[in-house]
């Protein structure tokens, strides 16, 4: 029930530009609809776009999900590619609020770095992007004279209409049906594999590998790695006969862990985006904590896709009970099969000093 007493001018405001109520998400999506129905014009160019307006997108590894999600939208009809538009105001301070924890160690100015060192390397590697154009205004938004028909978000207005186009439950749900790799979009490598091999390490001759991404920047610490996670990585890599590659995070945490000397450390791939596309592109397997970067691998054409601990009772946002109550995933199902990616969900055998992980026969070959 909405306490009305908590609800100041800004707020709803806010809440009208890019609501985030269902019944608010519902109703402005009508109202908008009427006014085009009724005192619109569409634009008469038919070129498909998908409208990311950095003050209400999260400007995470998100963007995977915020561009498959536009690729379903043009799908249904029949549409397989489309243009990205970053709406980024001029002088935008990108001041939005954060969690509390989550400010600790995101500032305002690393968000409007990211535009240029995820956001963009990510979309420009995805095969469904024809281009990217970044937009600064409003008078230069309506030079685009867009068709809402062709518009993802639909009935997108910089300055009245800027809806979140992120839909957990939705994504999932279609995550959970779709089955085959090949009917998703993806990420395409610039590099190939032996360009890859050479920017890791010149010094060992690798033929095949595995990765471990380490996660440890603060937000959430039960989501944060550990040496434990190196070790189940290591055990799993050396008994295929592959070399393992180390993704790491800050690089100065590096020392509060345990590294076998055969695991060789890549930080050219925690820096650049597209190393780290072309990384887990040619990766036999890639190791991951629940994480973003683990969107990365999902989406690459032929990676496949391990995400530890995945559900832990202790983590505010990847337990069992918040992935149900956020994504309506149940424990144990396994949404990301189609894009070969398997959850390793939490038991309280994971504590084991042993622990190894055991993945279902045939299960990335059904």
């Amino acid at each position: 029930m909405t306490n009305w007493n908590n609800i100041n001018f800004k707020r709803l405001k806010q809440e009208v530009i890019s609501p985030t109520r269902n019944f608010s998400k519902k109703l402005l999506y009508i109202i908008h609809n009427l006014i085009n129905m009724i005192c619109i014009k569409n634009g008469e160019r038919k070129i498909p776009y998908l409208i990311y307006d950095v003050r209400n997108n999260p400007i995470t590894f998100d963007i995977v999900f915020i561009i498959y999600s536009a690729y379903l939208f043009f799908l249904k009809q029949g549409i397989k590619n489309f243009k990205l538009i970053i709406f980024e105001p001029k002088y935008y301070q990108y001041d939005r609020p954060m969690l509390s924890s989550y400010s600790k160690y995101i500032s305002s100015s690393d968000l409007k770095k990211r535009i240029t060192s995820m956001i963009l390397p990510i979309a420009e590697s995805f095969n469904c992007v024809n281009s990217i154009e970044i937009i600064s205004s409003y008078k230069d938004f309506k030079k685009l004279k867009i068709n809402n028909k062709y518009t993802f978000p639909q009935f997108f207005n910089p300055k009245i209409y800027s809806p979140i186009v992120q839909n957990h439950k939705e994504i999932y749900f279609n995550l959970l049906k779709i089955k085959k790799k090949e009917l998703y979009p993806y990420l395409i490598s610039v590099f190939s594999k032996e360009e890859i091999i050479s920017k890791i390490s010149r010094d060992k001759k690798i033929k095949k590998y595995a990765t471990i991404t380490l996660r440890d920047y603060g937000y959430n610490p039960e989501r944060n790695s550990s040496s434990k996670e190196i070790k189940i990585a290591f055990s799993y890599a050396k008994k295929r006969g592959l070399s393992l590659i180390l993704v790491p995070d800050e690089i100065s945490n590096l020392d509060n862990y345990e590294i076998p000397k055969d695991i060789i450390i890549y930080s050219g791939a925690r820096e650049f985006l597209k190393e780290r596309v072309g990384l887990y592109s040619y990766s036999e397997m890639n190791i991951f904590p629940p994480c973003g970067a683990a969107n990365i691998s999902l989406f690459t054409k032929s990676s496949r896709t391990i995400i530890l601990k995945f559900g832990d009772p202790n983590s505010i946002d990847s337990s069992a009970k918040y992935y149900k109550e956020t994504y309506n995933i149940n424990y144990g199902q396994q949404p990301y099969k189609g894009l070969k990616g398997y959850l390793d969900w939490y038991t309280n055998q994971y504590e084991n000093s042993d622990y190894q992980i055991e993945i279902p026969r045939n299960f990335f070959n059904d």
